[in-house]
């Protein structure tokens, strides 16, 4: 994961030099400076932050371009592809998020495929178990102990008893196997958050997570 420098949004660890803005980027800054010369800041402040926050996008775009490049190794060429030639931030961004919701797909389509073969799977397990059954009992009415052919041997064999459950709920607790206790994190952070002071666990800071919400 690449990091931005929270002082002066070089990326680091990329190996590469910071770039200034292009001649565009420079007239674009060049008019804002022009729509806001009436602010309460003078022109050159205003340069210098449009200017910084360039940079900071600049730098961000190619931590973004990096991060993908060697996230996706040769899983996905198309999309190294597509952003090999991105400079702006925001539309490297939104190629990104597009290929999510193609992944998106993919996943849904192969969820519907693996359970299409799961069913499938479980048809050819019942068809095992129905024809060993058939087997077993073809044998049990010809009275054959043991069958050798040029590819298998088969034969029979005694099965031990197994005790045969009807209804769990009346069975005593003497036949019950303790579970190890289990951590309930749900009530524990709710604790934590009304202040309890609870040894071996403390609350934590949270984090900052991604929100799409598509049209």
């Amino acid at each position: 994961m690449e990091r931005l420098s929270a002082k002066d949004g070089q990326c680091a660890d990329l190996g590469q030099p910071r770039q200034g803005p292009t001649e565009i980027h420079r007239n674009e800054i060049f008019r804002v400076a022009r729509r806001e010369r009436h602010s309460p800041r003078g022109n050159e402040d205003v340069m210098a932050d449009e200017e910084h926050k360039l940079h900071r996008q600049m730098n961000a775009a190619a931590a973004l371009k990096h991060s993908l490049k060697e996230t996706l190794g040769d899983d996905d060429e198309t999309m190294r592809d597509m952003i090999e030639g991105e400079t702006s931030l925001h539309e490297m961004i939104e190629r990104v998020v597009m290929s999510m919701d193609e992944d998106g797909m993919l996943v849904t389509g192969l969820a519907s495929r693996i359970e299409e073969l799961t069913q499938r799977k479980k048809r050819i397990e019942d068809r095992i178990g129905s024809k060993r059954a058939m087997v077993e009992q073809a044998m049990l009415i010809g009275e054959i102990d043991k069958l050798e052919r040029p590819s298998f041997t088969l034969s029979l064999r005694k099965v031990p008893p197994k005790a045969e459950i009807a209804e769990e709920s009346l069975i005593p607790a003497a036949y019950w196997v303790a579970q190890p206790p289990k951590l309930d994190k749900k009530a524990l952070l709710s604790a934590l958050k009304d202040g309890a002071q609870i040894p071996g666990a403390t609350i934590g800071n949270g984090g900052i997570a991604l929100q799409i919400r598509t049209k």
